[in-house]
């Protein structure tokens, strides 16, 4: 079972080849978890507005991430 902080999610972004689900919450942080460890790998102030949506490529290696601070962003 994965433990998160008490934030209120608003996208989550699962992959089932590896394992791992992306999230992104109210405080403007994107987080990567490891599912099958039960453990977060990699959290970040992503955007400087809220995190919108969250898309992975289909070979799982890198993740975008769209904000109300009107950017894309691309992340390995």
């Amino acid at each position: 079972m994965l433990i998160a902080e008490k934030v209120i999610l608003i996208t989550l972004q699962m992959s089932v080849l590896d394992q791992t689900l992306a999230t992104s919450s109210l405080d403007r942080t994107m987080k990567i978890w490891d599912a099958a460890k039960s453990n977060r790998t990699w959290p970040h102030r992503a955007h400087d507005g809220i995190i919108s949506s969250l898309a992975d490529s289909p070979q799982h290696e890198i993740v975008a991430s769209v904000s109300h601070d009107q950017l894309i962003k691309i992340w390995e």
